[in-house]
This record gives C-alpha cells, sequence and structure tokens, in this order.
C-alpha cells in the first residue's frame, strides 16, 4: 500500500487546534464503496453538487 506521511509548514486549524503532521494513501474499494454508503445516507444520493461535495 502506498503512504506518506510529513509534516505542514503552516498546519491545518481543527477544534482550536492547529495540527501540521499529516499521513496519505491511495483508496482502495473500501474506501470507495464506504463514501458513497455515507454520501446516500447524508444527502440521499449519490449524484450532484451537493453529493460530490459531501
Amino acid at each position: 500500500m502506498v503512504k506518506e506521511q510529513g509534516s505542514l509548514l503552516h498546519g491545518v486549524e481543527l477544534d482550536g487546534k492547529r495540527h501540521f503532521a499529516f499521513s496519505v494513501r491511495l483508496p482502495v474499494v473500501g474506501d470507495t464503496i464506504a463514501a458513497l454508503e455515507e454520501t446516500q445516507d447524508e444527502k440521499g444520493t449519490t449524484d450532484g453538487a451537493a453529493a460530490g461535495m459531501h
């Protein structure tokens, strides 16, 4: 599995705290299925702008 880790120069603020470390990997089929299921549950569809932004 391809995975990359590193540190952000300026960080990202989340819940009042700035985070600098990151880790990313390539998605697998299970990730895509989970994302589509979550989008369907939240937006009622997997098509359209709102679903795409979710």
